[in-house]
């Protein structure tokens, strides 16, 4: 089996409904492996259509077609560290698509779920959590409307996102809290509530913030800080005893061990 051709095309939903994707986003691409025994990998993609299909079309694919997909260790080294004649290293959203869509092969040839063939299903599963978001917009009560939507559905876990960015830094910081504050004290208090400040704050005020959203329960504090910002975010998680998550920002394998 070989990789005959690579193709990019943009994800569009219903004419008749107002949902683009996951958080309001554009609609999202997808990104086809075709081979020469008629089977096609699948996966997403999320960055603009021009960029994606420049990437594919004029340089990954010159690259690809020909070998065989069913190596997909051996086209990751390939992209992500410029092995052989290839001398670039290919961003990494493009190289995991290009990867999810080889595994995709992968487990087609096999006749089997990918979960199987990377080792089985941790769990069978998962509770899921109701996530609103462009909080810096939004009134409490406008938030709170929101979050009880998602009650009405039957939601039992919440996550206020403020969608603030390293550019907006500490820009509002008293009104996230009380947006949080707004919320958590409607909610039953076996209703988990977590707070995404979306890179949003220096170390002096994730670490006030922090505090105040742990007198009043908060399940965990996502990405306080600039993700570049490694011993910053260990002096947030340091003076906090709550949960603080990070790393949406990074996706590459070193990066992630810095922050291990």
């Amino acid at each position: 089996m070989i990789i005959t051709d690579i193709t990019v095309n943009r994800l569009k939903p219903p004419e008749d409904t107002h949902i683009t994707s996951l958080g309001g986003r554009p609609g999202r691409l997808l990104i086809q492996i075709h081979t020469d025994e008629g089977i096609t990998g699948i996966s997403e993609g999320s960055l603009t259509l021009s960029v994606y299909r420049t990437y594919i079309d004029d340089l990954i694919k010159p690259i690809l077609v020909g070998l065989d997909p069913c190596q997909p260790r051996r086209i990751w080294e390939i992209l992500s560290l410029g092995q052989g004649q290839l001398s670039s290293r290919f961003p990494s959203r493009i190289v995991g698509s290009i990867d999810v869509a080889l595994w995709d092969i992968m487990g087609k040839v096999a006749g089997m779920p990918i979960r199987k063939m990377l080792g089985g299903a941790a769990r069978t599963e998962i509770p899921l959590y109701w996530s609103r978001g462009n909080g810096w917009a939004k009134s409490p009560e406008e938030m709170l409307d929101e979050i009880q939507e998602g009650y009405d559905k039957g939601f039992r876990a919440f996550k206020v996102r403020m969608d603030w960015r390293e550019y907006r830094q500490d820009a509002d910081p008293k009104k996230d809290f009380a947006i949080f504050k707004k919320c958590r004290e409607w909610l039953p208090d076996d209703c988990s509530l977590s707070f995404d400040a979306n890179r949003g704050y220096s170390v002096p005020t994730a670490i006030e913030q922090g505090r105040r959203f742990e007198d009043l329960g908060i399940a965990w504090f996502e990405e306080p800080l600039s993700p570049e910002d490694l011993p910053g975010l260990k002096q947030v998680v340091d003076a906090l005893d709550c949960a603080v998550s990070s790393g949406e920002g990074e996706s590459s394998p070193w990066g992630f061990r810095n922050f291990v």
